[in-house]
């Protein structure tokens, strides 16, 4: 059975914030394994996303579908690709014009 994380990203007192639906604040940070779904959602932001391999920083795309033809988005929603070794981390950045930078990870173990 797949699972769906919904990340809100929101910009507060001018410094990005995400947070997981499940009401835990864990700053974009999602545990998930291939087949799962991450819903991005601007909360009246447009966002880009960017992905590296983490720790080796190589440029990286962590779901199924193709990226976005043109970033900034209002939402996204993805499939977690399978990955060869478990666990996999998959560092982001979610930019949004006018603050800074927010760098979560995405951990696929399962």
């Amino acid at each position: 059975m797949s699972n769906e994380y919904q990340v809100k990203i929101e910009v507060d007192n001018g410094f990005v914030v995400c947070n997981v639906k499940d009401g835990k604040v864990k700053g974009g940070n999602v545990e998930g394994r291939g087949g799962d779904t991450v819903h991005f959602i601007g909360n009246g932001v447009q966002f880009a996303l960017a992905f590296v391999n983490f720790p080796d920083g190589g440029a990286a795309w962590p779901f199924v579908e193709d990226p976005p033809k043109s970033w900034p988005v209002p939402e996204l929603k993805r499939t977690i690709s399978p990955v060869q070794k478990q666990p996999s981390f998959f560092k982001y950045s979610v930019s949004v014009d006018g603050a800074p930078t927010l760098d979560p990870i995405i951990i696929v173990d399962k």
